[in-house]
């Protein structure tokens, strides 16, 4: 990694020429220009600018590289920026290492961001030694630079007895009175709750309010969550769909769903009024550019909620906020190609889009690139939606890989790939993961874990997970044999028509192991089996003669 050469000879553009620029082109512009020419800061803004595709197209690898230019120019704040990037692994490779280095020079240049960002670093011991002392000089040291969020993580951790720290409302309520000077809301929004709930100081209403529309005022510049606490929010409706709508545009998936859940999804009712008011506030929003509010208008049009319904111009909108780098975008703009919603359908096209919006980070879109893109899912596909949370993912890349199918066959990297896949709750991973700690694939031969994992399987609504559990109580391997539990099994998975549940308790019936011997019931579930398609179900029912 390259060291910062020093302070940059070049000029940074003041606030005031950034206030003559009539358009987000222009900036851009500016910011390039100067860049090219050595400028590190300039090289700075161009880099947020192409972080979150403000006037110009998304892009993680070349934010990253222009923060590293800047950095190279000596801008603390870009060798701040490229320490994030190295640090969360966006656009570059994680190396928590680097991170560490970046963030500090730039403290020691005097950037209060560098110190708090290698103060979090020595706090979780990533790259470092964990070092909670040394994490709490720094932060110290970026608050009296004047780094408001690290005012506000000392605070907390006064307030909550952390990090080594003697719990102490007062010095809790000093440093968030300094964090909230600063501009930044949550430490106003802090000061609000201390006195809402009396830590500290006398309980004091007004004065809690008073600090959470002080939060709620600042709320454009970050964060929305002291409006909720206002005591005259919850009665009027359009300032809650504005104060969630904001949460939504600063990332926020919840304050996305709440607008969803509120505005959008059919049978939930609300007054043509309120709906009109709100579709006149999102519209407001995207003709100004923000594309939470282009967001939430293509969806009040999908929907036909304080508005004709026209999905062409929710396709439309969904295109708009796609091309803006929105990952929700992308996923509805897939599904209007894939039910030809204000679109010709084009199932090619949806599993295009549903790949850019799991790229994002959506993982809800990565299930669907597997689900609608099944004739072309490559491997690499599935590495992406197995990186990005999806378990479907996850586990179709191990059966690959257990499979040979990617170059040779490989059971740990398997074995590693259902665990990842269990781990995010997928049914069919923690069964594969079963499979492999019965057999020994890729894991030491262990019949208590696979138990273990089956069972999980199993209370996640996997039939296959419940029969394969079932069959190890018949043999008492990893569990103590009980034939009871086995036929419990068996008939829960054929109860939810899945064949070889039926096949097993048809053939429990049929020997009458654990449970009397009844040819009745096991003519009864070898032909209910047969139906669903087993072809052993079949020929037993044929082999037991269970033709009236």
């Amino acid at each position: 990694m390259k060291k910062p050469t020093g302070v940059s000879q070049y000029r940074a553009l003041t606030p005031e020429e950034l206030g003559l620029v009539k358009s987000t082109g222009e900036v851009l512009t500016i910011c390039r220009d100067a860049c090219e020419a050595g400028d590190g800061p300039s090289c700075t803004k161009w880099g947020l600018m192409v972080e979150v595709g403000r006037g110009t197209e998304r892009d993680e690898t070349k934010a990253a590289r222009l923060f590293r230019k800047a950095c190279d120019a000596g801008d603390a704040e870009g060798c701040v920026k490229l320490g994030l990037k190295y640090q969360d692994g966006r656009g570059i490779a994680k190396d928590e290492a680097s991170a560490a280095s970046l963030y500090d020079w730039a403290c020691k240049e005097g950037y209060g961001r560098g110190c708090s960002g290698l103060g979090t670093i020595y706090r979780d011991g990533k790259g470092v030694a964990k070092d909670e002392r040394k994490a709490l000089q720094l932060y110290r040291r970026a608050c009296k630079l004047g780094d408001g969020r690290a005012c506000l993580a000392l605070g907390v951790y006064y307030k909550n007895g952390e990090l080594g720290l003697t719990q102490s409302y007062t010095n809790a309520l000093a440093l968030f009175q300094k964090t909230c000077e600063l501009k930044d809301p949550d430490g106003c929004y802090e000061i609000g709750d201390l006195y809402s709930q009396g830590l500290g100081v006398p309980k004091n209403e007004a004065e809690a309010d008073r600090h959470y529309r002080l939060a709620c005022d600042m709320a454009d510049e970050d964060s929305p969550d002291g409006c909720l606490y206002i005591k005259w929010f919850p009665a009027d409706p359009i300032v809650e769909v504005r104060v969630h709508n904001l949460s939504c545009n600063k990332g926020n998936r919840e304050g996305c769903r709440w607008v969803e859940d509120h505005f959008h999804r059919p049978g939930l009712k609300k007054t043509p009024q309120v709906l009109e008011q709100v579709f006149r506030l999102f519209k407001k929003a995207c003709d100004k550019g923000d594309v939470g509010g282009c967001m939430n208008l293509g969806l009040m049009y999908k929907y036909g909620k304080g508005v004709t319904k026209n999905l062409k111009e929710a396709a439309r909108l969904f295109k708009l906020t796609c091309g803006k780098g929105n990952a929700d975008g992308c996923m509805e703009l897939g599904w209007c190609y894939v039910i030809g919603h204000g679109t010709a359908k084009d199932k090619k096209q949806a599993t295009k889009l549903f790949k850019q919006a799991c790229e994002k980070g959506l993982t809800e879109s990565c299930g669907y690139l597997i689900s609608f893109g099944m004739e072309a899912t490559r491997a690499s596909d599935l590495k992406l939606a197995c990186d990005m949370g999806s378990g479907r993912g996850c586990h179709m890349l191990g059966s690959l890989r257990l499979d040979g199918q990617l170059v040779f066959p490989d059971s740990k990297e398997a074995a590693r790939l259902f665990k990842r896949s269990c781990d995010l709750k997928d049914s069919e991973g923690c069964t594969l993961l079963g499979w492999a700690y019965y057999f020994g694939e890729g894991v030491e031969q262990d019949y208590r874990q696979a138990a273990v994992f089956y069972n999980q399987a199993c209370g996640m609504g996997n039939n296959d997970g419940c029969v394969k559990l079932g069959l190890m109580y018949i043999d008492g391997k990893g569990v103590a044999e009980n034939y009871q539990e086995a036929a419990k099994y068996h008939k829960k998975a054929c109860d939810e028509r899945y064949s070889d549940g039926c096949y097993y308790l048809g053939l429990m019936y049929d020997y009458g192991r654990g449970i009397g011997q009844d040819r009745t019931q096991a003519c009864y579930f070898f032909e209910k089996g047969c139906k669903l398609g087993d072809e052993d179900s079949c020929n037993k029912a044929e082999e037991t003669d269970c033709t009236p």
